[in-house]
């Protein structure tokens, strides 16, 4: 799973900022969410465990505030993955 990181990093901080600029689109706060996610996977793939709890919960945490239950649980997931 480390294909092209550096790429996959860059792709997630791009797509990030485009959807910070529009956070009371649900939309964009749906694909922050997931952008958020998707950065601690490159960085959990990168070996980066710090920078990938970050990540996960963040997207933990604003997946909780909004309600999906779904992304709370697989960034929970994550986290617990990560404390092993």
């Amino acid at each position: 799973m480390s294909g092209n990181l550096p790429a996959a990093e860059r792709w997630s901080i791009d797509g990030l900022a485009l959807a910070k600029r529009f956070p009371n689109n649900a939309d964009c706060l749906n694909s922050f969410i997931a952008l958020t996610y998707d950065l601690g996977v490159v960085y959990e793939a990168s070996g980066s465990l710090e920078s990938a709890r970050v990540q996960y919960r963040q997207a933990a945490e604003i997946a909780t505030s909004t309600g999906d239950d779904d992304a709370a649980k697989l960034a929970s997931e994550a986290m617990t993955r990560l404390a092993r």
